[in-house]
């Protein structure tokens, strides 16, 4: 189960932390697409809290 979601304030800090990051890469485009790339295929191994429970049958 995973732990608890950050708080807003925290969201934003990694936010930006994150966009001055891509800002200095060489190839930050390639690299952006590729970050969403991951991400998508790992939300697709995971289950989301936040959704509804699986129906029963």
């Amino acid at each position: 189960m995973p732990g608890p979601h950050p708080a807003p304030d925290q969201v934003a800090l990694l936010r930006e932390i994150a966009r001055r990051a891509l800002w200095h890469l060489p190839n930050s485009g390639d690299e952006a697409r590729q970050l969403v790339r991951y991400i998508d295929i790992e939300n697709l191994r995971q289950s989301n809290p936040r959704d509804d429970a699986a129906p029963e049958g």
